[in-house]
């Protein structure tokens, strides 16, 4: 058994050998040489199909990424302002969210509303919601004189406002050569009832309350004057006009 192993490895032995003592002849490694020197003569380079492609594709998926990335952003913020706009809706003077209802919502309101008419009202309907939380306050014994001061400001805003907006009515109406002020009588009226009712309202507060270190019956008196004030101060009313006719005859 141990001379077949042997005579097995002088075999192997051998094989390696005369492997070993293969060799090309120089022609040969002449040719082989200058087929290797002279192939990229002949041989044109292969463009990728992929490289254009790939950037094509990755300036996509980017692009795709930032905008669905400011659509999620849009939509927080929208949600995020409407839930702000809903919440300010029902505060009053003192709430951290009262300025965002008063110099951001109400006016922002009024910008997408075209018609003068309508304009005038919702401009008479902010003066009369402004003396309901005059009102709201008064009550609750928190109006005092920080509180009292914005809202105569914002009525008074809210009123020069109506005045401004009548005015364009009433312009309009000599333009159209309209002899009709039935519109703007209405909304006048409207007011004046609306700034006179609610004065006489914040009066019953005013003897109904306790006066204490925050509310104070010069407050709500100084509010049913203003409101007063208001009603009467709407220039181009109808006493103007009634005015103005009686002179024309």
């Amino acid at each position: 058994m141990k001379k077949m192993n042997n005579i097995d490895d002088e075999k192997f032995k051998k094989g390696v050998e005369d492997i070993k003592s293969i060799s090309m002849h120089p022609n040969e490694k002449t040719e082989i040489l200058n087929f290797v020197l002279n192939s990229h003569l002949s041989q044109k380079l292969i463009r990728s199909p992929w490289s254009f492609h790939s950037i094509i594709s990755s300036f996509r998926i980017q692009r795709n990424r930032f905008i669905f990335y400011g659509v999620i952003s849009g939509l927080v913020l929208i949600l995020c302002t409407s839930s702000i706009v809903y919440a300010s809706s029902g505060t009053l003077p003192g709430n951290l969210l009262y300025p965002v209802k008063v110099n951001i919502v109400e006016p922002l309101r009024s910008t997408f509303i075209f018609s003068l008419q309508a304009k005038a009202e919702y401009e008479s309907s902010l003066a009369t919601e402004r003396l309901v939380e005059a009102e709201t306050l008064a009550d609750q014994n928190k109006l005092d004189v920080q509180k009292e001061t914005q809202l105569n400001n914002l009525l008074s805003n809210h009123t020069t406002a109506l005045n401004n907006t009548l005015n364009k009515i009433q312009t309009k109406q000599k333009l159209n050569d309209n002899n009709t002020d039935t519109i703007d009588d209405d909304i006048i009226t409207n007011f004046k009832a609306s700034m006179n009712a609610h004065a006489q309202v914040l009066d019953v507060i005013r003897n109904n309350s306790n006066t204490n270190e925050q509310t104070d019956e010069n407050q709500i008196s100084n509010i049913s004057n203003s409101a007063r004030y208001n009603a009467n101060n709407i220039r181009g009313g109808i006493k103007d006009r009634e005015i103005k006719k009686s002179d024309n005859y």
